[in-house]
């Protein structure tokens, strides 16, 4: 009875939560135990141990998976700001602020400010200012006013008063979306007593909050106005070093560039300085080149490179590395051989030439070259790149998905895999993957599955699996359907019209092959199953997505009228009908 069913889903929600309450404590302690063993691990490294971990940290992505081991190091960074070297603090503050730990960001800042108080090369980074804007408008105003403290220790040609132009455009985005103008009033008070910069004398405070507040409302989302308020307050002399120009101004002008994808601007601020020296620094070249490669601009990259290689000395290892990727994107192979070979040159045991010489291999690999594999066996066998059976796998794997040859080029790279001799990882999936589908692989629903009980999982992955089972449609057996299924719904993908819009149909066609037996119908009964009707994903984009056309409505009644006159509509008609109310 209804009574009973009733008395068992009450006993039922009770066990649940007194079994919740036994399990739960006991996986706390579990991760309590992990993180503690973890953190004294990190509690045993040298300063110089602990700097490569927080240089790793700051070149891998943000994982969710990773939050408390990233965490526990800049922890570890925190304990030891007094005694680590500048680099490694502020990489440490970059590395809690790009992981969301502004508080540590800001703790880690204030313990090094005041042990180093009268220390002329440490300043307020980029970083420490976000991440007061991040926790809000009374630790902004407290950061300015600590860098306004600290502009005297500097000369007057240096851009210390960078950090207090960002703070007010920070202020001043606090001030239009609340409508408080309290904040930037006292970090543009705090900024003219300490800089004194002659432009204060001939721009007041209302000037500044409305010409930056309109950067703030009218800029682009990605950057809301940064460059053109930074470039603005430079150009009106609000900064010391306004008239001398120096270079660290213009390394920051180029980075206030990159958010926003301004890489005209970057090019006139970074020839305006080439023109008034007579060399260039590394520093200023890559910062150039990262505005460009943000966005995806690598011919212009390229011909940079090009220009750079022509007259010695060569470029730093880094500033190379990030040419020869840029120059597979093209690709240009000639361009990604010289870096190399100027990488080879000046190769030493330092990590910026081994990340120069396999960011070189990759780019190698994804141009083809022929000689690819003699080239990662020097590299290897000399010690100019870590000898590591995972980064090898994946650097073969990457050379087999562009090589004439996929399947004779990545044999031992599959061997390896399947003997065991080589960790899998995300990004040796990512290529197997990738090669499976072009090779048409037998392999690839089980390596996809097994992907997914380690817990690797890449939304593109289920692309490259639905387009390998849709090529396969007439041959998977019922078995094989209902495995790509299970995939696609532990992934959490129950409409890819939002995450996977181009797979709608796929996706569409196998769920009805799982579910209707077309070849059981015609064995019994003799008559063929209609397939299902399905809609070109451009004209369902323009039919759930009313927002997007202009008289949405007279084009999709339009579309009804004739739906219900003629029964089912053509989808050429149907498309045609919809585009046409785009107006």
């Amino acid at each position: 009875s209804f009574c009973t069913l009733l008395a068992m889903n009450r006993c039922l929600i009770r066990f649940r939560g007194s079994f919740e309450k036994m399990v739960r404590p006991d996986v706390r302690r579990a991760k309590s135990a992990v993180a503690t063993k973890a953190a004294s691990k990190l509690a045993q490294l040298t300063e110089d141990e602990l700097h490569k971990e927080i240089a790793s940290v700051n070149r891998a992505p943000v994982l969710k998976s990773r939050a408390t081991d990233v965490r526990l190091v800049v922890q570890e960074a925190r304990a030891r700001a007094s005694s680590l070297s500048h680099l490694a603090v502020r990489d440490a503050m970059l590395a809690a602020h790009h992981s969301g730990n502004h508080d540590l960001c800001l703790e880690i800042f204030n313990k090094r400010a005041v042990t180093h108080s009268r220390d002329i090369y440490f300043s307020v980074v980029d970083a420490v200012v976000d991440s007061a804007f991040a926790l809000g408008p009374s630790e902004l105003v407290d950061v300015a006013r600590v860098a306004a403290e600290r502009v005297s220790s500097f000369p007057s040609d240096h851009p210390s008063d960078l950090a207090l132009c960002r703070a007010f455009w920070r202020a001043v985005m606090v001030d239009v979306a609340h409508a408080s103008p309290r904040t930037a009033a006292a970090v543009w008070d705090a900024a003219a007593k300490a800089t004194g910069a002659p432009g204060f004398q001939s721009i007041t405070f209302e000037r500044a909050r409305q010409v930056v507040g309109r950067f703030v409302r009218y800029g682009k989302d990605r950057d809301h106005g940064e460059m053109h308020s930074i470039r603005w307050m430079v150009d009106n002399k609000l900064l010391r070093c306004s008239v001398v120009k120096p270079l660290q101004l213009y390394v920051n002008l180029l980075r206030a560039c990159k958010a926003g994808q301004w890489p005209h601007e970057a090019a006139h601020f970074y020839n305006e300085y080439a023109d008034a020296n007579d060399s260039v620094d590394d520093v200023l070249t890559h910062a150039y080149i990262a505005v460009l490669q943000h966005a995806k601009e690598y011919k212009l990259i390229a011909d940079l490179g090009e220009q750079l290689l022509e007259a010695p000395p060569a470029p730093s290892p880094t500033v190379l590395a990030m040419i020869a990727q840029a120059a597979s994107e093209l690709p240009r192979p000639s361009l990604v051989m010289r870096c190399y070979d100027a990488v080879i040159d000046e190769a030493d045991s330092q990590s910026a030439s081994r990340y120069a010489a396999f960011a070189c291999l990759t780019g190698i690999g994804k141009c083809g070259v022929p000689d690819f594999a003699e080239r990662l066996e020097y590299c290897t066998s000399n010690g100019i790149i870590e000898d590591s059976p995972e980064a090898t796998c994946y650097l073969v794997l990457q050379y087999a998905n562009y090589a004439v040859d996929p399947v004779a080029a990545a044999v031992s790279a599959l061997r390896d895999l399947r003997e065991g001799k080589v960790e899998t990882s995300e990004r040796i999936y990512n290529q197997l993957f990738q090669w499976q589908l072009r090779v048409d692989s037998d392999d690839m629903l089980a390596d996809v599955a097994a992907a997914d009980e380690k817990g690797f999982r890449r939304i593109q992955w289920l692309e490259l699996l639905l387009t390998w089972a849709d090529r396969r449609r007439y041959e998977l057996s019922a078995r094989e359907r209902r495995e790509v299924l299970r995939i696609v719904a532990n992934y959490g993908v129950r409409d890819t019209s939002d995450q996977l819009p181009s797979c709608r149909p796929m996706l569409s066609l196998l769920q009805h092959d799982a579910n209707v037996d077309a070849r059981g119908v015609f064995a019994k009964e003799g008559r063929v199953v209609d397939p299902p009707k399905l809609m070109d994903p451009r004209s369902h984009f323009l039919r759930t997505r009313r927002h997007a056309i202009q008289n949405s409505e007279g084009g999709l009644r339009a579309a009804e009228e004739i739906r219900g006159a003629s029964g089912d509509m053509p989808q050429l008609l149907l498309d045609g009908f919809l585009h046409r109310s785009l107006g």
